[in-house]
């Protein structure tokens, strides 16, 4: 899980340093936005609350996005493949910039 959670960290500091850069250039709300669905029971939530998962219907080999409550009602498995890990990273980049922490690279 530790190795998980650094992963995260460490692609969080590569999207973060991103998004930085284009909001310089081209400040946009839509960059930071931290709204989206769940593909399960289909609620607009926060991203904090959403991860993705395995597709129990196979139509999606890359994951589909889940609430927290969707996956613990269905018993969902949360992936650890390279779309889940970006999506998390993104979400913590995203939370770094609307609380002005900031990153040294």
């Amino acid at each position: 899980m530790e190795e998980r959670a650094e992963k995260i960290r460490r692609l969080a500091d590569i999207e973060e340093h991103k998004l930085r850069k284009v909001i310089a250039t081209d400040p946009h709300p839509v960059y930071t936005d931290m709204d989206d669905y769940c593909d399960v029971c289909c609620l607009r939530l926060n991203r904090i609350h959403i991860r993705i998962v395995e597709d129990v219907q196979n139509m999606d080999d890359n994951g589909i996005r889940a609430c927290l409550d969707c996956i613990k009602k269905h018993d969902l498995k949360v992936l650890d493949n390279k779309k889940a890990l970006e999506y998390e990273a993104m979400t913590e980049a995203k939370l770094r910039i609307k609380k002005g922490t900031q990153i040294n690279l």
